[in-house]
């Protein structure tokens, strides 16, 4: 089991790239993954520095950290190559490719990391690959984009304050308004067998309320975590991404037990508690047990 699959990937936390002393705390909030960006956090004439900042970095994040990603420029802005060659290194699990509108890109990316992997003496697709969706292209395209992604393609985010800035739409609480494009990415990431996707950040930063009220509204759609910008949210969005009710619990424990026995009996669809229950419904019940035990969470969401 590798680091991607040891547990949910239930916040991302992205950091500035040129910014040493950020870079030296970030691995401290407990986030699941960490995303050193070289993009939107970075002023533009200080996107080259901060290269070489970032790559110092890795090693000590990824002591605090189980995954440490590198968010790299668009592969508009002619960037992109020189960032992927600069961070390619030991200790870095992933780059996150933003605004990705075509699966070109994605295997230009490959073949640049490719290189990069074999120049710092790292073994072949050891660096995975994110990808940012988060134009009103990226997303009218998006499977296309995911169903013909390369292998090294680990994970999806929705980039929603990017793609809400595109479609012209101010982000509310519940999200509305982003709707649909939610239910897509989630769709296409899971029809291209790369499961559950990451939701984007909520922005408003002081409404914690808004935030629990967003990321369980995120989860219900089928995300599995969010990117986070701001670490006092990390402990709220992992808590929103993983807590089951008590009686959720006893329910999944419930369908599993019964539908095994019946299984032994020959039996693939039963009721239970007025349920009808097949395969489909027992998988759930057990992914949703084991990644409880994974997390080794048992509270109760009030």
């Amino acid at each position: 089991m590798n680091a991607w699959s040891a547990k949910p990937m239930r916040s991302l936390l992205f950091c500035p790239g040129n910014d040493a002393h950020k870079l030296s705390r970030v691995g401290d909030f407990a986030s699941d993954a960490v995303a050193l960006d070289l993009e939107d956090a970075v002023a533009d004439d200080e996107k080259i520095t901060a290269r070489a900042i970032v790559k110092d970095a890795i090693l000590s994040v990824k002591k605090k950290t189980e995954i440490v990603l590198v968010r790299v420029n668009s592969i508009e802005t002619g960037l992109m190559a020189g960032d992927i060659a600069a961070v390619v290194s030991p200790g870095l699990d992933g780059i996150v490719i933003p605004k990705v509108q075509d699966v070109n890109t994605l295997h230009e990316v490959d073949q640049l990391i490719a290189l990069a992997e074999k120049s710092a003496g790292l073994e072949e697709g050891s660096i995975r690959l994110v990808v940012l969706i988060e134009t009103a292209l990226g997303l009218v395209r998006c499977d296309e984009i995911l169903g013909n992604a390369p292998e090294r393609v680990e994970k999806v985010i929705f980039g929603c304050g990017d793609f809400s800035n595109d479609i012209g739409v101010t982000l509310s609480r519940d999200g509305n308004e982003i709707l649909y494009a939610r239910s897509k990415i989630v769709v296409a990431s899971r029809a291209a067998g790369l499961g559950a996707p990451l939701d984007g950040p909520y922005i408003n930063i002081e409404d914690d309320e808004g935030l629990r009220i967003n990321t369980r509204i995120s989860r219900s759609l089928g995300f599995s975590g969010r990117v986070v910008v701001y670490p006092k949210q990390v402990a709220t969005v992992q808590d929103e991404y993983s807590k089951l009710t008590t009686t959720e619990i006893a329910s999944f424990k419930k369908i599993v037990e019964e539908f095994e026995n019946a299984e032994s009996r020959g039996l693939a669809a039963i009721r239970v508690d007025g349920v009808f229950i097949d395969y489909p419904l027992y998988y759930r019940a057990k992914e949703q047990l084991r990644l409880l035990d994974i997390l080794g969470s048992k509270k109760e969401n009030i």
